[in-house]
């Protein structure tokens, strides 16, 4: 799934992500400064990274713009999943 592809179907961007279009592209510049100061200093994993990072030719996210939007994706999915399975007397 890539940004580019899906941006110019509101409707499905909006279901998928939470967010419309607008507030996605007001989120990205804040999003990328974040994940390349956190991205520069440690992994993913949360460990002080041993050496510099480099852009990856063959990554599967090169964009920030398709980062963003699987993080979303990622977190709607895994709400809507701990929403369903919650007993029904905490809901």
């Amino acid at each position: 799934m890539q940004y580019d592809k899906i941006k110019k179907r509101t409707v499905q961007f909006l279901s998928i992500t939470g967010l419309n279009l607008e507030d996605f592209k007001f989120l990205l510049p804040y999003f990328k400064a974040e994940w390349d100061e956190y991205n520069d200093y440690f992994t993913l994993d949360g460990k002080l990274r041993q050496r510099r990072t480099f852009a990856r030719t063959d990554s599967i996210l090169p964009k920030a713009c398709d980062r963003l939007m699987f993080l979303l994706v990622y977190l709607k999915k895994k709400l809507i999943l701990c929403r369903n399975i919650m007993p029904p007397v905490l809901k």
